[in-house]
């Protein structure tokens, strides 16, 4: 596998627009798919997809030293994370999501720059580093929810996954540069194949399950709503890749484990629950205290196999 995500100079930086919130309509997305900005994300959810085929979680490198952008992001989630103490909720009613929910995004909008300042390399010099908190910051402020609307959803999903992703185009995640050619198999595009595997890994099993949990403790804390939901709730109202993802690591484990579907247990992608056969541990969608209370093949029966429909029982005739 070949990484084929491209490097953005830092160079470029001054010359580039700033992100804009331009998809409104079911026409931009079409309009969206036709951009660099869609292939780069395209391929970034691509490479990280191949390289966790057949890794499960926990995953821990074989004991190799994370790279320091992969602990540089740990942390600064973890910090986000400890907030959540810091702001309880507050304790009159209310109808949709928690007022508390906004002072937490107040903290978040007013300590961007420094936080994405901690993660950004020494060596950017500091004209670069302003310029690359400007286009990074709408990403991350957008990631955790709407401070508005008080919901969280898939969109603010992808806001994270494209803050990931634009970390990868400028290489503050260092992914090795894309091969020119295709020179005949050699140690240094060996090494660069293992580099590119280990930081998709950290990406899909350290830094996304991290950001998950973290999503999941500020909808459980603040009571945030499911965004565009209109009242319905689905297994994808909150979360995409860790389908995509968690797609990867099953890739090749057919047939899935019968059993897994129909009993009452967490939907596909629960981290270390014993009692599921292997593979144990995928990325998880949604939190286990959301999974809904009743056998997955009654909420979910588009997961299970084809199986044939009994034939009805006829009527019993009324009596004369």
């Amino acid at each position: 596998m070949a990484n084929s995500l491209r490097q953005i100079p830092l160079q470029d930086i001054p010359n580039l627009p700033l992100p804009a919130h331009k998809i409104r309509t079911d026409a931009d997305v079409h309009t969206w798919k036709s951009t660099q900005g869609y292939k780069d994300y395209a391929a970034f959810v691509g490479m990280v997809n191949e390289c966790v085929v057949g890794v499960y979680m926990p995953w821990d490198d074989g004991g190799e030293e994370l790279e320091g952008a992969v602990t540089k992001i740990l942390q600064l989630l973890d910090t986000l994370d400890a907030w959540i103490d810091d702001i309880p909720p507050q304790p009159t009613p209310q109808r949709f999501g928690n007022l508390a929910f906004r002072t937490w995004g107040k903290r978040l909008h007013d300590t961007l720059p420094s936080l994405i300042q901690s993660i950004l390399p020494q060596h950017i010099p500091a004209q670069t580093k302003s310029l690359l908190i400007q286009h990074l910051s709408p990403y991350l402020l957008t990631s955790f929810g709407s401070f508005v609307r008080m919901d969280y959803g898939t969109g603010h999903e992808l806001a994270f996954a494209l803050f990931l992703c634009t970390l990868s185009l400028i290489r503050v995640f260092p992914f090795p540069l894309p091969a020119k050619s295709s020179p005949p198999s050699s140690s240094p595009e060996e090494e660069d194949l293992t580099k590119t595997r280990r930081l998709s890994r950290a990406i899909a099993l350290l830094i996304y399950p991290r950001y998950l949990r973290l999503t999941w403790r500020l909808q459980d804390r603040y009571n945030l709503e499911p965004a565009g939901s209109h009242g319905v709730w689905g297994l994808d109202d909150s979360s995409f890749l860790g389908y995509i993802w968690g797609s990867g690591q099953l890739r090749g484990r057919f047939p899935f484990p019968f059993p897994f579907l129909t009993a009452f247990v967490p939907v596909i992608f629960i981290p270390l629950q014993p009692y599921i056969p292997e593979p144990k541990a995928n990325l998880p969608p949604f939190p286990p205290p959301q999974t809904p209370q009743h056998p997955q093949h009654q909420s979910s029966s588009p997961l299970l196999p084809p199986t044939p429909t009994p034939t009805p029982t006829p009527p019993t005739p009324l009596p004369p």
